[in-house]
């Protein structure tokens, strides 16, 4: 009689185990909605009142995207995108918990049903992305992967770690630099932006660039490929969006194009495209 072991991993597939839990996408995806919406009404009848939707587009396309790269197998580009999109979304709940709390002027209240709302939600935003970082633990796929790290594969790893975050303080600089009281959502738009978050911004892309490039000839063959079938999704993506964006803003279906929306979505699509032909 054979005995029973309590190891039944062979039954689920790799990486599997590690899904995103439903319970937060879910309450990512309800926040994300109850915020913007809210954000959307107060606008409504103005020229900005679309910059709430597009920033609802684009959040729930980025937690549909926690969700995809949660279910590949344990690779360190899964690690790195995992960590990144969580990061991104604990860093923007957080921040415009702060911007309200400063707008309020006051801890004590009372405050209007909208405020506390949008506090509450944002709360729960930063907080859920954080226990998502700490109940994925997508770090350890790193450690999991079984994959042997050469000279050459470390020295990639760095750049791609360095680059995602220089990227990732061009947008922080942004979204700091151009949210205001009366401009929530300045990321998305055409206004001014200070001086200091341009410098920053623009600076750390250029460098983000030329750093992606430097990493995409020092990774190997199947990394290329991987990368060449996301920017080739992204592009697909960007082609077809564009001129139709445009063509619905001239039949006053739409607002003009906004170049960060399509920047956004071309960056996740080609994350997505990417992720999937590495992990396949």
């Amino acid at each position: 009689m054979m005995a029973k072991t309590d190891d039944d991993g062979g039954n689920h597939p790799p990486g599997r185990k590690s899904a995103s839990p439903p319970a937060l996408l879910v309450l990512l995806a309800v926040c994300f909605s109850v915020n913007d919406l809210l954000a959307a009404k107060a606008l409504a009848g103005s020229s900005r009142a679309w910059q709430p939707l597009g920033a609802l587009a684009a959040n729930l396309l980025m937690v549909g995207a926690i969700w995809g790269f949660s279910r590949l197998r344990p690779s360190i580009l899964k690690a790195a995108l995992l960590s990144l999109l969580l990061g991104v979304v604990a860093l923007a709940g957080f921040a415009v918990a702060a911007q309200v709390m400063v707008a309020a002027r006051t801890l004590s209240g009372p405050w209007p049903w909208r405020t506390t709302v949008v506090l509450a939600t944002n709360l729960l935003i930063g907080a859920g992305a954080i226990w998502g970082l700490l109940r994925l633990k997508p770090w350890t796929d790193i450690r999991a992967s079984g994959e042997p790290v050469s000279p050459a594969t470390r020295r990639a790893n760095n750049l791609y770690w360095l680059k995602e975050g220089l990227a990732a303080l061009a947008m922080a600089a942004l979204i700091v630099g151009a949210s205001r009281k009366d401009q929530p959502f300045g990321l998305l738009s055409n206004s001014p932006v200070p001086l200091w978050a341009a410098i920053v911004a623009i600076t750390s892309w250029l460098l983000a660039r030329g750093l992606r490039e430097w990493w995409r000839s020092s990774a190997d063959e199947h990394e290329q490929r991987a990368s060449d079938v996301g920017r080739n999704a992204a592009a697909g993506v960007f082609f077809a969006l564009t001129p139709a964006w445009w063509v619905a803003a001239r039949a006053g279906l739409t607002p003009q194009p906004n170049a960060m929306v399509l920047w956004i979505i071309a960056m996740v699509v080609s994350s997505i495209g990417w992720s999937w032909r590495r992990s396949h």
